[in-house]
């Protein structure tokens, strides 16, 4: 049936198809290709007529098809549904056929059953082989993907030599334009970095080195760009960029001699530690003044060392019982270690509230969470930070600024950060969470600190703040300029944080303390920010 009236649509679209020939033709051969031409231009509604009748045919044509897809589809799925049907049926018929006879399996069911074993050996042979010949080439696949890598990076440093011998002597337009190319290749070198068999610390100092060039190069063109010279301290900066990548140029073929080998694998102990001797006079090759510092992640064999052994479960819980005494804690329960090596507690408060809490193997509070929401809001922004505070104290965590506080409903967030030399340092927050009912604290997640936090080497800036807060106050009424380290592209920028308002709209600018590029502007709903 359905054949039938799929075979009644298409020649009702075949006939319409060829109406449609017919009275094109009928046109033409009527008035000539210049008629008409004459006549659609007369009557461009029957033009747009048959337009739009010529796109229905189309569009039912492929109707057409699909559906015979379909169809074919379909009976192909049948077919094989009864094919298999078949299958089970006979299978079914052969045992209750032998079933009847009442005998074992004879010589010929031995015989069988062998063949099937070899088989099934062969086959598992012929699977182990293939899954070795592609475990090989994903091998080799692999270490092709580092071999051009490395020859793509030799290639950026070469050009980056060119491009920094031009800037010592170029002037004006053609210094611009070095420069400018000096930012490209310094890009696209930080790009080739993230395919190199090496862990994140090994190519830390070539990343930074990178971007440290690529930045300075940026603001030196832009101010040649804003008609100013550079100054006889930006050429030098110049200068030594130049003279350190003629070293990265002269260990570049130490790098490359494993490369050659046509054993070559990822692992290979020449090809790391000549990486290694490339990163060492990238990172030597930046004044201190000009380092910026460098993400402090920190593997858990650090964080062990730096911190001491695992004390065990039942001093954890004891820890518990320490750190949330006030609490009235009660039911303390050790579930066991996290994937990151921290372990689960659960516990509740005198009232029977419930609580969750991750700790550090040696104590640390990381992580905890009240399972209960607050009903009131008795407690204004001061108390809760100042209850905050001390918590933070209380379980360690001192020398800490709160830097926002946000007020949401019974619930009071502060975020806080610790300071370095006069710097906030964001990447290193803690956040608290207080009960505006109660006035304690129901929530910690101190991860990030825990993760990060170490003594920084914080450069000086380059940017003064006098200069910034003068450039701030013609476009917004200012409120306050502070030193902040943010996280920005992979690595920890150190900015000017600028607080001001305009046009009753309040907005936060984080401009790069080393070459004045803004890298961030944000405009919050609400001012929750703490001095």
């Amino acid at each position: 049936m359905s054949e039938r009236r799929q075979s009644a649509g298409a020649d009702k679209v075949e006939e319409i198809a060829r109406r449609i020939r017919q009275g094109e033709g009928a046109s033409a051969a009527a008035g000539g290709p210049g008629k008409a031409g004459q006549s659609g231009a007369k009557d461009p509604a029957a033009a747009q007529e048959r337009a739009a009748a010529a796109a229905r045919v189309a569009a039912a044509q492929e109707q057409q098809r699909a559906a015979q897809e379909r169809q074919r589809a379909d009976s192909e799925a049948q077919a094989e549904r009864a094919l298999r049907a078949a299958a089970r049926r006979q299978e079914r018929a052969e045992r209750r056929a032998e079933r009847k006879k009442g005998r074992a399996p004879g010589f010929g069911g031995w015989l069988t059953a062998v063949v099937s074993l070899s088989v099934a050996v062969l086959a598992l042979g012929a699977v182990l082989a293939v899954g070795y010949f592609d475990l090989d080439a994903a091998q080799a696949e692999l270490a092709g993907g580092y071999r051009r890598a490395a020859y793509e990076l030799a290639e950026r440093v070469e050009a980056l030599d060119t491009d920094l011998a031009k800037a010592q002597v170029a002037e004006g337009a053609a210094l611009q334009r070095a420069l400018t190319d000096v930012v490209v290749q310094c890009e696209l070198a930080a790009r080739d970095l993230e395919s190199f068999p090496a862990e994140g610390q090994a190519s830390a100092p070539l990343s930074a080195f990178f971007g440290h060039a690529g930045r300075r190069a940026r603001a030196l063109s832009g101010k040649l760009a804003a008609g100013q010279a550079l100054s006889a301290e930006e050429e030098g900066e110049v200068a030594a960029l130049y003279a350190r990548v003629q070293q990265m140029r002269a260990a570049m073929p130490k790098l490359l001699e494993p490369c050659a080998n046509g054993a070559f694998r990822a692992d290979d102990a020449a090809f790391a530690e000549g990486f290694a001797s490339l990163g060492r006079i990238a990172g030597e090759g930046m004044p201190d003044r000009m380092r910026r510092p460098a993400p402090a992640e920190r593997t858990s064999s650090e964080q062990a060392e730096e911190q001491g052994e695992d004390m065990g479960e039942a001093a954890v819980a004891a820890r518990v019982g320490e750190l949330f005494s006030a609490y009235g804690c009660r039911d303390v329960s050790v579930a066991g270690k996290t994937g990151r090596g921290m372990y689960h507690v659960e516990f509740t408060d005198a009232e029977g509230r419930a609580y969750a809490a991750l700790l550090t193997a040696q104590g640390q509070l990381a992580f905890f969470d009240g399972h209960e929401e607050c009903a009131r809001t008795r407690f204004g922004r001061e108390a809760c930070v100042e209850a905050a505070q001390k918590f933070l104290e209380h379980c360690g965590y001192a020398e800490m600024q709160a830097v926002w506080a946000s007020e949401g409903g019974s619930e009071c967030r502060i975020e806080f950060v610790p300071v370095q030399e006069g710097v906030l340092l964001y990447p290193d927050r803690v956040a608290v969470k207080v009960c505006r009912g109660r006035g304690e604290v129901t929530g910690l997640d101190a991860r990030a600190y825990l993760q990060r936090h170490r003594a920084r080497t914080l450069p000086a800036p380059l940017v003064p703040m006098a200069r910034l807060e003068e450039n701030a106050a013609r476009k917004m009424q200012l409120s306050d300029v502070r030193a902040a380290l943010i996280p920005a592209g992979g690595e920890e920028r150190l900015c000017w944080e600028v607080c001001g308002s305009r046009g009753g709209r309040l907005y936060y600018a984080y401009v790069d303390a080393l070459t004045g590029e803004t890298l961030a502007v944000r405009t919050p709903c609400a001012d929750g920010r703490l001095r």
